[in-house]
Formats: structure tokens, C-alpha cells, sequence
């Protein structure tokens, strides 16, 4: 630890490197909080304040301080703790940059003798010539260091954010492709929808297309006739609805046709029903005339 009142010497030496010792420090760093009120508070310069640290660095406790209009109590002087605080940090760097020298270069060891006068080195000040060139240099020097320091972790922060930047894109990407996927997926339901919708209406007008016919059909309904239901039964069985002209594939008339059906299911019919029959399940080409098959003849 240094020297309290080596310290105040080294002090009052970095104030007087600060600028002429006539101009006076702002409020913004000492100001004096007791004053008379006829002359004012007055202020501190810089040399009254250097002159200050160098009588208490010799010794002496002074109890009173220089200003602009006459002296003032030191205690009653308010120094700015953070101005003052960047003062103290400078002093004991110059201090320790200084005492760093004097040991590259140490005084001779006294002898028993008398020491010669032109040996005695005294202690350096951290705020001579020499001294303060090398610890500007050092403050270069440690200033160049930590630009590259912060130089590189800037490079850092640059190269993790272009990594996070290709995330970021790569997520983008991703996302805009499930995005697309998923306004095709959307697309094709609407139109599957559409179909759906489409068919649905189809459907119901093809229902009220065969309303009637499905109503003939009804076996609930009393006005449906119930032999009306019966021809269309034989109809649809007789052609597989429709599909099939059955008196050339089994080679078989009509009427006998006919007659089969309705034994098969209402037992042996009047030959009147087999003639109503054999007249509405004949086709209207077969009525005009159309042939069968050779070597048969259409019964009934």
C-alpha cells in the first residue's frame, strides 16, 4: 500500500499536469459548502489545491484552503466522490509506473562513507517527464490491447450472429415450406369440398328427378299401384336393370319369361296378368317387330 503522504505529493503533481494553475475547478468537482456571505463562496484552481496536497505530502495538517477570495476551511471543501475517485486512480498508477522505473534504474546503495551528492537519485514523481511518457505508453499500449480485445469479441459476436442469422433463415425456410405444404393440402380439400358439395347437389336433384318413381315404388304409399310395383321388380330382375336383353340371352320369350317371375313368387298367374306383363317388359323394338333368337319362338 502506498504512502499517504507520498500519495498526496504524487497528487498534487497529476493536478498540476491537468491544465494552468489558475483555472478554477466546477462545481461539478469541489465546491466550498461554508463561506462568509459578504465575499462569497469563492473557488478552488488548480494550484491552490496542488498547493494543498504538497503541505500535507511535507508534513504539515493544514486546516485551511486557497481560494478565489481569500481561505476557506478544508473541512468545509465538498469534493466529487467519482471526480475524486479517477484522481486517486490516476495518482496511483502514475505512482506505480514511476516506482517501476526507479527500479530499473536504482540509486547506488549508500557506503559507510559519505554518499557523493551527485549519486543521490530521489525518489521519481509519477508525473515527471520520463515517467509520464512511459505510462501514456502503457495506457496506449493497454488501450490498443483491450480495442483488440473487444476488436475480437465483436468478430465473436458478429460470427455467432451470422450463425444465428443461418438458424434464423433455415427456420424461415422450414417454416415457408410446411407454410406452402400446407396451402396445397388446404387447396386440395377445397376442392375435394367443392366435388363433395357438387356430387351432394347431383345426388338431391337426381332424388327429385326419380321422386316419383321412388314414391311408385314405396310399398307405405296407397296410391302406389301395387302391380305397377310388381312390373318394375320384374323389370329390374328380368334385365338386370336394365342391362340385359334377356329374351336374346336366354333365348326365351317374354311371356314365358314373365310367367316364371310371377309363379316363382305369387303363384300360377291369370293368363290376363302374363298378357299385362309380356306388354309393359317388352321392349319397343321387340313390339315393332324385332327379331330373336333362330330356332325359337316368343310363347304367350
Amino acid at each position: 500500500m502506498l504512502n499517504p503522504r507520498f500519495l498526496a505529493r504524487e497528487l498534487a503533481a497529476l493536478l498540476r499536469t491537468t491544465g494552468p494553475e489558475a483555472q478554477p475547478l466546477g462545481s461539478h468537482a469541489a465546491a466550498v459548502t461554508l463561506f462568509d456571505s459578504a465575499t462569497g463562496s469563492g473557488v478552488l484552481t488548480i494550484g491552490t489545491l496542488a498547493t494543498y496536497f504538497e503541505r500535507y505530502s511535507a508534513g504539515e495538517q493544514p486546516s485551511t484552503v486557497e481560494t478565489t477570495v481569500g481561505s476557506a476551511r478544508a473541512s468545509a471543501v465538498y469534493f466529487d466522490k467519482s471526480w475524486m475517485g479517477r484522481l486517486e486512480i490516476e495518482t496511483e498508477a502514475r505512482a506505480r509506473t514511476a516506482a517501476d522505473l526507479q527500479q530499473m534504474h536504482p540509486a547506488p546503495r549508500p557506503t559507510c562513507g559519505t554518499q557523493p551528492a551527485a549519486q543521490y537519485q530521489p525518489p521519481k514523481s509519477g508525473s515527471d517527464p520520463e515517467c509520464l511518457a512511459l505510462h501514456q505508453a502503457q495506457q496506449r499500449q493497454a488501450g490498443e490491447q483491450s480495442t483488440a480485445e473487444q476488436l475480437e469479441a465483436s468478430e465473436q459476436r458478429a460470427l455467432l450472429a451470422e450463425r444465428e442469422n443461418a438458424k434464423l433463415l433455415a427456420w424461415k425456410q422450414t417454416a415457408e415450406y410446411h407454410h406452402q405444404q400446407t396451402q396445397e393440402e388446404n387447396e386440395q380439400l377445397r376442392r375435394r369440398a367443392e366435388e363433395a358439395t357438387r356430387a351432394r347437389t347431383l345426388a338431391v336433384e337426381k332424388l327429385r328427378e326419380h321422386a316419383g318413381v321412388i314414391e311408385f315404388m314405396n310399398p307405405d304409399n296407397p296410391l302406389a299401384p301395387l302391380e305397377g310395383q310388381r312390373l318394375v321388380a320384374a323389370w329390374c330382375d328380368l334385365t338386370n336393370n336394365g342391362t340385359e336383353d334377356v329374351v336374346t340371352t336366354k333365348a326365351t320369350g317374354m311371356a314365358e319369361l314373365c310367367a316364371r317371375w310371377v309363379t316363382e313368387r305369387f303363384g300360377k298367374p291369370a293368363e290376363s296378368t302374363i298378357k299385362r306383363f309380356c306388354w309393359a317388359l317388352t321392349s319397343p323394338s321387340r313390339k315393332k317387330g324385332g327379331a330373336i333368337a333362330t330356332g325359337h319362338t316368343e310363347k304367350g
